[in-house]
């Protein structure tokens, strides 16, 4: 038999209307965030009282959701890497074009052309 999955009550903001809370329930339950939203509007017109006070509970007292957009850090770490060796290569690049005109500049050839066009 499977361990049951802990599972954590939380606002969800990223895809929430306004504060996450019905988006943050719907995860909880496993259920539709527009059942949720139905529920809640219901909900506030019949029990408006109760049901505000409820959601501004909910509002304060839910932690807001993680943000799990690096889940895998080895992946990430791989992909920093590829990225560092790629702008390496691309100073390498540069370095190499910089000496390239630095050793035109400072030849005899350019002071010879730059002399002739003061003419």
């Amino acid at each position: 038999m499977n361990a049951p999955q802990s599972r954590k009550w939380e606002k969800d903001p990223d895809n929430g209307w306004i504060f996450g809370v019905c988006a943050g329930t719907a995860n909880y339950f496993g259920i539709s965030v527009g059942a949720v939203r139905l529920l809640t509007l219901f909900l506030f017109f019949t029990l408006m009282p109760l049901t505000s006070f409820m959601y501004i509970s909910a509002v304060i007292l839910l932690p807001r959701k993680e943000d799990v957009s690096f889940s895998n850090n080895e992946q990430s770490v791989e992909s920093l890497q590829e990225t560092l060796e790629e702008m390496e290569a691309d100073f390498n690049q540069i370095a190499q074009r910089v000496a390239i005109v630095e050793n035109y500049v400072t030849s005899d050839e350019f002071e010879l052309k730059r002399r002739m066009g003061q003419f």
